[in-house]
């Protein structure tokens, strides 16, 4: 769901991810009106952010199902939020604790849908699949291999995984994410949209659905194409044009900011200090959770709720904590909803949760992780700034280990670039230094 290109603020959706969440969002409602309890399986939506730092979202998410062991755990009539937590390594909601692998039949992933030329396609490390028929055909991929993305997560984990993408085995056009990629044709989302969803509705054997037109193109609109945002500012409440004028003709950002102060969720146990690994106890009425989701993030999850919810109050509300007695309450358009919909945290599974923090606006939250220094999946290495010009604070970037192959590579590379350019400069010091007057 995040940006993946530096040319994204100049080239609008480069790499398609507003229109591979306006895509998916729309298959969702679509979905929403069809009786999905006689589905032949269980349908799961998830939006991954932080992928091209590593694919930090599919890799959390997979890791946590996998791996994942709650030191305190914490009820909903005890927790801040409404529904049960665990607070040591904090997880604002554990609902994913009931979900296995070993019960995910098929991952189905959507990469770059557009532009294409006359069809999808259909990729796969296993066998491939059949053409499916639908407004757009979905043809099998001539290269048995899956693209780079939250697909590989899947795949490693053991899990079937096919991706739908509108390229072959080379992309439609070359320029496809830089700042030259020709215009998308806007017109050939719909049926994009509605191909996918029968796709879908085949693979659960259930009525296919509609998808609705004009919720696509104003989700595009803000997502993918000009800024006119509408359907953000509906469901979430801003005053009509708000976004949208500050937006100023520009879809809405969607580059990730996973470890931006309030971008991962902290613990306040009494108000004073912060934590994303706290033992001590809870008490409800003096703790909260300080976490601020995107504006996406928070579309996202209103979306979804309304989508797909348990139940829903008549009571009305401005903010969660009005929706406590629902489980998992959310409060959507001044309506409490018990949803479905939840966030879990995109974050490198080589960290691993810190200890205390003294949470001040003047201080970079530099020591909330670590680096797991025994994990082997996902090994790290950090690179110390001591800060800067204008008062920078000093912070440490985190890389992702490749392999030894790569670093020893990397290093014979830059030795002997480094010593062709040593006798390059010598044999000009030594033959056109005076010429120059390199040597005064």
């Amino acid at each position: 769901m995040d940006a993946l290109t530096d040319f994204y603020g100049d080239r609008g959706d480069s790499y398609n991810a507003g229109v591979r969440v306006s895509v998916l969002l729309a298959i969702a409602e679509a979905l929403s009106s069809v009786e999905l309890n006689n589905a032949t399986s269980q349908v799961l939506i998830a939006f991954f952010e932080g992928e091209n730092w590593g694919r930090l979202g599919s890799r959390s998410f997979v890791s946590d199902l996998q791996n994942f062991h709650c030191l305190q755990e914490v009820s909903r009539k005890d927790s801040p939020i409404n529904d049960r937590m665990c607070t040591s390594p904090l997880r604002i909601s554990l609902a994913f604790t009931e979900l296995s692998l070993d019960h995910f039949q098929q991952v189905i992933i959507l990469d770059q849908l557009l532009p294409m030329k006359d069809s999808l396609y259909f990729h796969s490390e296993e066998a491939s699949l059949p053409v499916f028929h639908g407004d757009v055909d979905i043809l099998p991929s001539t290269v048995a291999k899956l693209p780079p993305g939250p697909a590989e997560t899947f795949f490693q984990a053991g899990v079937d995984t096919i991706v739908i993408s509108g390229f072959d085995s080379e992309y439609v056009t070359r320029s496809f994410g830089s700042a030259l990629q020709e215009d998308i044709d806007w017109n050939s989302t719909l049926p994009v949209a509605q191909t996918i969803a029968s796709f879908l509705a085949s693979q659960l054997e259930v009525t296919v659905p509609s998808v609705n037109g004009t919720y696509l193109e104003n989700l595009i609109n803000c997502l993918a194409r000009n800024g006119q945002c509408e359907v953000i500012e509906d469901i979430l409440g801003f005053s009509h044009g708000y976004l949208t004028q500050q937006l100023q003709g520009r879809p809405l950002d969607l580059v990730t900011t996973t470890y931006s102060r309030g971008r991962y969720p902290m613990l306040s146990p009494t108000g004073g200090q912060y934590y994303v690994n706290y033992t001590g106890t809870i008490d409800r009425e003096k703790a909260g959770i300080y976490f601020t989701p995107s504006v996406l993030e928070s579309f996202l999850q209103s979306s979804l709720t309304l989508d797909f919810h348990l139940s829903a109050s008549e009571k009305s509300c401005k903010t969660w904590s009005d929706c406590f007695d629902l489980e998992n309450g959310y409060c959507v358009q001044g309506t409490c909803y018990a949803s479905t919909a939840y966030y879990h945290n995109a974050m490198d599974p080589g960290f691993i949760s810190f200890n205390t923090h003294k949470f001040s606006p003047l201080v970079t939250d530099i020591d909330i992780f670590s680096v797991n220094e025994n994990d082997s999946v996902s090994p790290l290495f950090t690179e110390p700034y001591w800060g800067g010009y204008y008062g920078d604070e000093p912070y440490a970037q985190v890389f992702q280990k490749i392999s030894g192959a790569t670093e020893w590579i990397t290093l014979i590379a830059g030795i002997v670039l480094t010593v062709i350019a040593w006798i390059i400069t010598q044999y000009i010091f030594v033959n056109y230094g005076t010429q120059l007057k390199l040597n005064k």
